[in-house]
């Protein structure tokens, strides 16, 4: 599943005492789930639904072939919120009478009237249910007054659309068969094998699936057309409600060469017997990566092929990738357990990028994909962080923490790499998909595979990175020819947290007596001394950034580092020094002046994704250290960072310009626009918006939605009601999404609270209620209007979204408030509102408040005395 870093997850969230502890780890024998304490297993599963989009409920039945390994009363499957008409079990000698009860989760123990010997067993039940309208499970949605069914079945919601064995482990064949009116298409992850028609209903069989965990089935009913993706290995189409398939060209397009790179890759061909993509109107997730039936939101696959912008096409391209490596890694090999998440969405984030490079190397997505890594060291350095794997004994904890699997996962993945070789990697997970090929695995298995192709104690490095939590601080220190590097564990100024040591892969470059020289070792005690040669001028302690590590150095080398930053250093180690430096500004080891220069003088850099690094820094000061009272002479600074790349790389496209300066422009127009008040930039935003009202091909449309935002900042109540009509008539996602997504920003406080009102009680999903809400201001009184409004319409929205994503709703008392933060505290943990996970999520806001405002009482000062002194210049 790829969840896309501007969704409600990414907007809500981003017992060791001594230096040699040992990894934290849980044993990889201990039972998991629930199901797994009986001796009996399901080993092939057909479901038959009676399914109308254009009812509210819908009936079926199942049948599980069962093999009971040892004589038993008693055993377990999940079935939850639906209503059991019949359970029945036959065995060898014919039928035997069952009683059930429903537990917590939707757990069934069913109980036999006398023990069951081992052997083969047939168990059906027939149910009926309601659809959810939430966007999760078996759900039902409503496009133009038309219905439709989707799926969203990980982690946990399989269990609620039919009876099963909800857990990973449990890997059969299931077999569907679809009973839907004949005017809706229907689609599953496997061929349609036989249809026949019968009173205006018509009955799908299609084929048996490979062994697959029940969180991958996928349904797709409705008033669906399509297009064929030609030129793959297997058949396939991407699917989309009526009138909306045309947007899918580019998508269908890009996919065949991504397909054929992996399969290169993995050295097989793509596993199933066909690949449809689906792109749904209302999904929570990015896309999620069912075998056979890929399901996206409709936003990110479909695009008009006209007016599509570099962004668009590389998030097509970058989330495909992703999707498709998960057909091996995750669907042809599993994991066992939740806690292995990991071995899932790492792997899919480090390879996906890998081959959306190398596909269309244009995109540079190895260089942008540094400032992901950043961002996982910031939440990394924090006590509440959790390890990459980890103990999950509930389902609330299963996507707890899920953003440190994707980032930091990939990020340990790539420094693996780097470490033991591409080649070397590359036959480790070779051997690993072929020893789990259709069964499931778990790390020690992807360990020990790496460790053997390479000859290298992977499993001795990766334990470190991915069971204990925490990110390495390296601190260089050169003495002569000699480096003396030592390590602890990275924490945020005034913070203590237990110690901690890796065995870390460093690579240094250094130029001696004029010469580039390398030196690469293991890092695997508190200090060590490593030689290097005479003559050193400086170092770079991360050789392209491949290492998941913080770094410090004296500070005549750091800013000397600095200043030579284009000629001895990479974009992708521009970038990270940037992400460093600001992990070095939390710790306390550099002044919130010092730090202000640095972005200055990278802001002049000539690669725009480091420029567009630089932006990210500055973002991450105003929400630090700038009140809304200083928020004039942060403006200033604003302009004279950020004009100069301004007039280098200008307000409109050029011919023959790289992809990456189309993508960083509309950041750079943002932000000139909104902090820095050019005028030139608004006047340029407000007459693109202009156009785009008129006509969307008129606009270039990387920069379509940073105009329309731009004049809303400055807007009334004239254009905002233009754009609300615009959203409401809009012919595609993408420009419903842009509409949507302003309608909060302008500067009256009666059109925000409109804004926040018609979000609940517009025509808005489920899966869009928070976009009007990110659209405000970001400043202390707009963060203070949002969480307002959630807590008034706490019901409301808790009503609207998938009952796990609850407590992720405590994020809203975000920001530099301890007030607010004491506020969210009482309300979030009174009995009517507290849910599994609130404990969790309150420490981890606990902590980003405190840091915010420790680091504003620390740095706030020094910070108001530079832009003061700029400002007089």
């Amino acid at each position: 599943m790829r969840r896309i870093r501007a969704c409600f997850l990414a907007s809500i969230i981003l017992l060791l005492v001594a230096a040699c502890a040992a990894p934290e780890r849980h044993s990889a024998a201990e039972p998991k789930g629930d199901l797994s304490r009986h001796a009996v297993e399901p080993v092939r599963q057909a479901i038959d639904l009676r399914i109308d989009p254009d009812a509210t409920d819908y009936s079926g039945s199942v049948k599980i072939d069962l093999e009971v390994g040892e004589e038993t009363e008693t055993f377990q499957f999940h079935a939850e919120q639906m209503s059991l008409d019949s359970v029945t079990l036959v065995g060898p000698d014919g039928a035997i009478e069952l009683t059930t009860e429903e537990g917590e989760d939707g757990l069934i123990t069913a109980t036999a009237a006398s023990p069951l010997a081992p052997g083969g067993y047939t168990l059906s039940i027939d149910f009926s249910n309601e659809y959810d309208t939430r966007a999760v499970g078996l759900y039902r949605m409503e496009q133009d007054g038309k219905g439709y069914l989707f799926t969203q079945m990980e982690a946990v919601d399989a269990r609620k659309s039919f009876p099963c064995w909800d857990e990973p482990r449990y890997k059969i064949p299931y077999q569907l068969t679809l009973r839907a009116p004949a005017l809706h298409t229907v689609v599953t992850n496997t061929p349609l094998e036989s249809e026949s028609l019968e009173d205006g209903w018509k009955t799908h069989v299609f084929a048996e699936s490979k062994p697959m965990p029940s969180y991958l089935l996928a349904i797709a009913a409705g008033r669906l057309e399509s297009i064929p993706i030609e030129g793959l290995s297997v058949p396939g189409r991407i699917y989309a409600v009526e009138g909306q398939s045309g947007l899918a060209q580019i998508a269908a397009e890009m996919t065949p060469s991504i397909l054929e790179a992996l399969e290169r890759y993995f050295e097989r061909p793509y596993p199933y017997r066909k690949l449809d993509f689906v792109a749904v109107p209302e999904f929570w997730p990015g896309a999620m990566e069912n075998p056979g039936l890929v399901t996206y939101a409709d936003g990110l696959l479909l695009v008009d092929p006209q007016a599509a912008s570099i962004r668009q096409k590389r998030s097509i391209a970058a989330v495909t990738a992703h999707e498709l490596a998960h057909m091996w890694f995750g669907d042809l090999v599993t994991m066992k357990w939740w806690d292995d998440l990991w071995l899932n969405e790492s792997f899919a984030s480090w390879l996906g990028d890998k081959i959306t490079q190398e596909v269309f190397p244009e995109y540079r997505l190895e260089v942008s994909s540094v400032r992901s890594t950043n961002r996982a060291m910031i939440s990394d350095a924090r006590p509440s962080t959790k390890p990459v794997r980890k103990p999950v004994e509930s389902p609330a904890q299963i996507m707890e923490d899920a953003g440190m699997a994707y980032s930091k996962g990939q990020a340990v993945l790539e420094m693996t790499e780097a470490w033991i070789g591409p080649e070397a990697f590359r036959r480790g997970v070779i051997d690993y998909i072929e020893a789990s090929a259709w069964s499931n695995a778990e790390a020690g298995d992807l360990w020990g595979a790496l460790s053997r192709a390479s000859g290298a104690d992977v499993e001795g490095m990766l334990s470190g990175f991915i069971e204990q939590r925490g990110v390495p601080l390296l601190t260089l220190e050169i003495e002569g020819h000699t480096a003396v590097v030592s390590q602890q564990r990275f924490a945020n100024h005034g913070i203590q947290v237990p110690a901690a040591t890796w065995t870390i892969p460093v690579t240094l470059r250094y130029s001696a007596d004029g010469e580039i020289r390398s030196k690469t070792f293991l890092l695997d005690e508190p200090s060590m001394r490593v030689e290097l040669d005479e003559g050193v001028s400086w170092v770079v302690p991360n050789v392209e950034a491949s290492g998941y590590f913080r770094w410090q150095m004296p500070r005549d080398r750091l800013l000397a580092l600095a200043a030579d930053a284009e000629h001895v250093m990479t974009p992708r180690e521009r970038i990270a020094f940037l992400g460093n430096a600001r992990g070095l500004l939390n710790a306390g080891a550099i002044s919130g002046g010092d730090y202000l220069e640095l972005l200055e003088a990278f802001a002049g850099d000539s690669d725009p994704e480091v420029v567009s690094a630089v932006v990210s820094g500055i973002g991450g000061v105003k929400g630090a250290f700038i009140p809304d009272e200083q928020l004039p002479a942060f403006g200033e600074y604003v302009r004279r960072t950020l004009r100069p790349a301004l007039d280098r790389f200008g307000l409109e496209r050029r011919e023959g310009e790289a992809e990456t300066v189309s993508l960083f422009r509309p950041r750079l127009i943002g932000w000139l626009g909104e902090e820095g008040a050019v005028d030139e930039v608004r006047r340029y935003a407000r007459e693109l918006a202009e156009n785009y009202m008129k006509d969307p091909r008129l606009v270039d449309p990387a920069l379509a939605r940073t105009a329309l935002y731009i004049a809303a900042i400055a807007g009334d109540r004239a254009l905002n009601d233009r754009y609300r009509k615009h959203f409401e008539e809009a012919e595609s996602p993408v420009e419903r999404g842009r509409y949507l997504r302003v309608l909060g920003s302008f500067p009256d406080e009666q059109i925000q609270d409109e804004a926040l009102l018609y979000a609940l009680e517009g025509p808005v999903r489920p899966t869009e209620i928070f976009n009007i809400a990110r659209s405000l201001p970001s400043t202390d009184a707009s963060t203070e209007k949002v969480y307002r409004w959630l807590t008034e319409n706490y019901d409301a929205i808790a009503d609207k979204i998938p009952p796990n994503f609850r407590s992720l709703l405590v994020g809203f008392g975000g920001g530099c408030s301890k007030e607010r933060l004491e506020a969210a505290a009482e309300f979030f943990t009174d009995p009517a509102r507290i849910v599994d996970g609130t404990e969790a999520q309150l420490q981890k806001l606990t902590e980003r408040v405190n840091d915010c405002v420790s680091l504003r009482e620390r740095e706030g000062p020094a910070v108001a005395e530079y832009l003061e002194r700029l400002a007089r210049k």
